[in-house]
């Protein structure tokens, strides 16, 4: 679950938005990336960069 049901079932243009990312991101995925922010110390913005890069989704 990217995002908490109360936040889809108020922002229901979210589940939209959101929904193609679901084929690229699975729980063992979203460890890893956790594990970079918390414990490697890198910024978010970086390790969601490089992660949407890697999989060719931006620039």
């Amino acid at each position: 679950m990217l995002v908490r049901k109360e936040v889809l079932d108020n922002n229901s243009q979210i589940r939209d938005i959101l929904k193609p990312l679901t084929l690229y991101l699975n729980e063992d995925i979203i460890i890893r990336l956790n594990y970079l922010v918390d414990y490697e110390g890198l910024e978010l913005q970086t390790v969601a960069k490089n992660y949407l890069r890697g999989l060719g989704l931006i620039k």
